[in-house]
């Protein structure tokens, strides 16, 4: 027993084999509350999906005739269009978000352990057993994967690029993944290139710049040839994703890096008022103070920490939270990371019980949110059942016409008719109009017949054309889904009895949690 609270591999496969369980179970619970099917608790999925089959048939975006930029991702619609072409379809993104987060916990705890092992004294085993079950959700190891989304590759490439620093800075190896993380970090997401370039930066000053150089490089290119690939698509440098989610990269697209670095203030204020980011700007403090310390264990990690530092101010003038929790994760697990690197002399500054209470408290604070959203899962996946995928259902199965929506991703996916993004997403000339203010109906009405839409699923949050007749109203729940209500209405009023008969057929076919009211289309006035 002494032996195994001492080793770090003992605490590894604790870990992971609670990973494996919280997982399974929570994939299970999900799956039963949608009819057995892998249904993800986030729709945005789908979008992915959705551009790399596009692109497997030649095209970029939603749409095979229409080119587009909704993945925030340089490197994930492709990694999809692997997954696809080698048969995985929906549990492409499981495979690619499960795998990392099980490599990423494997790091992490074992940094974790070896770190801190020696400081609980007493206390050993309750930190065994309590805190690798609070290092699985402060990671959000279960709830992430389970989105399929990139963002477990973007923790990934993270921990890649700190863990390999600290190995160097303890000379024990670690340039591969240092270089690895790098790469990955920053094609994974664009948020990522902060990072990158300072780990680059730590990458020369620790003494390798012939790799740092080499890597550098290599994304430069990767960088010029997609700026390039947008260029003659048409379409900006930066993808509609990012520019219709981040106000500084609206403005730094359009106007330039002076008016968006005077934009940073404001969304530094909007960090400092979300919790996650209060909390990652005081861990950002604690690093900063620990730069002027004296023990070993912060002069070792020096390069590390302002790696990290310099992670989290990029991220606090420029990053964004919330949505499932998922935005932020990469930045807490740089601070986790950070945090964990200069503790080595916890006990001897605080004592073994107030540092046991320590690591468990700052455990607890950064795991609850990703407890809470873990819960949610199965509650999630059966909304997206219940709205997005009958949506789906309906545009592919009861009524395959051209269509508009306010949230691709279901809509758009495995769906061979055009679809019209009017949140702006999917189609460049929606977002430049939401650019200038809101859709007013007469771009809408203009964008619809230029598209000759036949139909329309949306969430009533703008002026609908006065000719548009709501003829049906999706009711479902919502938790991870704008609205529990989407209007259906009828564009091309040739198609009346064609869609009429198509929602009543369709209506018979709604899952528990799903109604459908139909109310027919008076167009006598």
């Amino acid at each position: 027993m002494r032996w195994m609270l001492r080793s770090p591999r003992a605490f590894q496969l604790y870990s992971t084999a609670l990973l494996a369980v919280f997982i399974s179970t929570a994939f299970v619970l999900a799956t039963r509350e949608t009819g057995g099917k892998l249904l993800y608790p986030l729709d945005d999925v789908y979008i992915h999906l959705s551009l790399a089959e596009t692109m497997l048939g030649g095209g970029f975006g939603i749409n095979a005739t229409e080119f587009a930029s909704p993945s925030s991702s340089i490197l994930y619609p492709f990694l999809l269009a692997f997954t696809t072409v080698v048969g995985l379809d929906v549990y492409g993104p499981l495979l690619l978000t499960v795998i990392p987060t099980f490599w990423v916990l494997w790091m992490v705890s074992g940094l974790f352990w070896e770190s801190l092992k020696d400081n609980f004294a007493a206390w050993t085993l309750p930190a065994f057993l309590l805190m690798s079950p609070l290092l699985v959700f402060a990671l959000n190891s279960v709830a992430l994967p389970l989105t399929g989304m990139e963002h477990s590759l973007h923790v990934l490439g993270t921990s890649l690029t700190l863990v390999g620093l600290i190995r160097l800075c303890h000379e024990n190896g670690g340039v591969v993944l240092t270089v690895a993380g790098i790469l990955l970090t920053a094609t994974i997401r664009f948020e990522g290139v902060a990072l990158a370039g300072a780990g680059l930066l730590a990458l020369a000053f620790l003494g390798h710049l012939r790799a740092a150089v080499v890597t550098g490089s290599i994304l430069i290119a990767v960088f010029a040839v997609y700026f390039y690939a947008m260029s003659k698509m048409g379409l900006p440098s930066l993808p509609s994703s990012v520019l219709s989610k981040s106000g500084i990269a609206v403005i730094l697209n359009e106007y330039g890096a002076w008016d968006a670095i005077k934009r940073f203030r404001h969304t530094l204020a909007r960090s400092l008022d979300d919790r996650s980011g209060l909390l990652i700007a005081i861990g950002a403090l604690v690093l900063f103070a620990d730069l002027f310390r004296s023990k070993p264990s912060a002069i070792q990690v020096r390069p590390v920490l302002v790696v990290i530092i310099l992670t989290i101010a990029a991220h606090l003038s420029a990053g964004r939270y919330g949505w499932f929790e998922r935005y932020e994760i990469y930045v807490l697990t740089a601070l986790l990371i950070g945090l964990i690197a200069f503790s080595r002399e916890l006990s001897r500054d605080i004592g073994a019980f107030s540092g046991f209470a320590t690591v468990t408290g700052v455990l607890c604070v950064v795991a609850s949110p990703f407890l809470v959203v873990t819960l949610k899962v199965p509650a999630a996946s059966k909304n997206i059942y219940e709205q997005q995928f009958q949506m789906h259902r309906f545009a592919t199965e009861f009524f395959p016409r051209s269509v508009a929506v306010n949230d691709i991703g279901w809509v758009s996916f495995q769906n061979d008719q055009y679809v019209l993004d009017l949140w702006g997403l999917g189609s460049e000339t929606a977002r430049k109009l939401w650019g200038d203010g809101d859709l007013s109906a007469e771009e809408i009405q203009q964008l619809s017949a230029d598209k000759d839409i036949t139909f329309a699923m949306l969430y009533e949050i703008f002026g609908i054309p006065p000719n548009w007749c709501r003829i049906a109203t999706l009711k479902t729940s919502k938790v991870t889904a704008a609205h529990a209500t989407v209007a259906f209405y009828l564009v091309d009023s040739a198609m009346r009895e064609q869609m009429m008969a198509a929602l009543e057929q369709f209506q018979l076919t709604l899952p528990p949690g799903a109604s459908l009211d139909v109310h027919g289309c008076d167009l006598s006035g």
